[in-house]
């Protein structure tokens, strides 16, 4: 486990510098993946099962953007002995600090796993450009 937070680490350093640094109470929950399609789309994916689009919450704060969950108290649970629970419902807090030019253009819930889509818009003034020598 150590060394697979090791590379996770080493590689969000150096492939996803200048886009991404996370900080969260709990960094290991829930688990969370960083796909890169392209140098200017991201898919941020959290492990999320168990938890409705009702015990999710998504929010961004200037370039931080935060991802709380806090499951409802199940009713019927009461009724039911569990043999064994494997699956984490526990309440998390987990924060990412995104660069200034990374746009959340959408979020979604499906089969258990949140998708959080990125992009990366710079405007037309700040990108490079080249200059004709006179």
């Amino acid at each position: 486990m150590q060394m697979s937070k090791f590379f996770e680490l080493a590689i969000a350093d150096s492939f996803l510098k200048d886009s991404f640094s996370f900080k969260a109470e709990s960094s290991f929950y829930p688990p969370h993946n960083i796909l890169k399609h392209n140098d200017n789309k991201f898919v941020l994916e959290l492990a999320v099962a168990g938890f409705t689009q009702e015990d999710l919450h998504v929010v961004l704060d200037k370039n931080t953007l935060v991802v709380t969950g806090n499951k409802k108290k199940d009713d019927s649970s009461d009724s039911v002995a569990y043999l064994h629970k494997g699956i984490g419902t526990r309440s998390f807090n987990k924060s990412f600090v995104l660069e200034r030019y990374l746009v959340v253009k959408d979020v979604k819930l499906s089969d258990g796993i949140l998708k959080v889509t990125l992009e990366r818009v710079v405007p037309e003034e700040e990108k490079p450009r080249i200059l004709e020598i006179g």
